[in-house]
């Protein structure tokens, strides 16, 4: 299992062991010049108050919050409205695989987030955000957006990943059954999509912050397991 590090973004490590599933990924992945260029052109599609020279704040609502792997120099709480957490992009690598897919956390439409800013340096932004777009964008399932959020209550421009319901891996309001399944059983490179869960929501408990979607979730999941430990419980069921 590899460890999700500044070292094995850099390094590349993580298109090398998605290339390896070959055909069995199902999915392009995009090319370094294609992360660059998205890039620039989020940069240069920042609203008019963004000013780059000040830095750029990068929202955080899920692994962003527990491991950001930014070279950042403030951290504060932040929210964002019109999007939520939701568990609807599947993997099949990182938290997943072909045989075990996954799913991890995106921000769907509706409702709001509450989750942590960092402040990434100006001095080094367009590296720090390319080893980001490497990050999240290596599939290219969500779409980088700027959204007017709220940081320590004060309004303020933000960048995030949101999902893209066009790429082919957003499950959509995905059965209660299927979801469970998928999170209990998802195992990847990088771990277990339970893991993920685990660490994300303990990570926003350390924080001060309330989940009420993935608090109901943990709940699910506990009963879900215990029926899955029950004798005569179906295995794979």
């Amino acid at each position: 299992m590899a460890a999700l590090t500044k070292e094995f973004l850099a390094s590349d490590a993580w298109r090398t062991e998605a290339n390896a599933l070959g055909e069995k990924l199902d999915y392009p992945l995009w090319s370094d010049d294609m992360l660059r260029a998205s890039v620039r052109t989020t940069l240069s599609a920042a609203p008019a108050q963004q000013d780059h020279s000040q830095g750029v704040w990068i929202f955080g609502y899920g692994s962003l919050i527990w491991n950001p792997l930014l070279d950042y120099d403030l951290k504060k709480p932040a929210l964002v409205h019109g999007y939520q957490r939701r568990f609807c992009l599947q993997t099949r690598f990182g938290r997943g695989s072909p045989d075990k897919p996954g799913l991890v956390l995106a921000l769907d439409e509706g409702g709001r987030t509450e989750g942590r800013a960092f402040r990434v340096r100006p001095d080094n932004l367009e590296h720090e955000l390319f080893l980001l777009w490497r990050r999240e964008m290596l599939s290219g399932s969500y779409r980088p957006l700027w959204l007017d959020g709220e940081i320590e209550g004060r309004p303020s421009p933000m960048l995030t990943f949101v999902i893209d319901v066009n790429c082919g891996r957003y499950t959509g309001p995905i059965c209660p059954e299927k979801k469970l399944h998928m999170l209990l059983t998802g195992e990847g490179m990088l771990g277990t999509s339970l893991d993920y869960f685990t660490q994300t929501l303990a990570s926003l408990r350390n924080e001060g912050i309330v989940c009420d979607y993935l608090e109901q979730l943990e709940q699910d999941l506990n009963t879900a397991a215990a029926r899955r430990a029950a004798p005569g419980h179906a295995k794979g069921a």
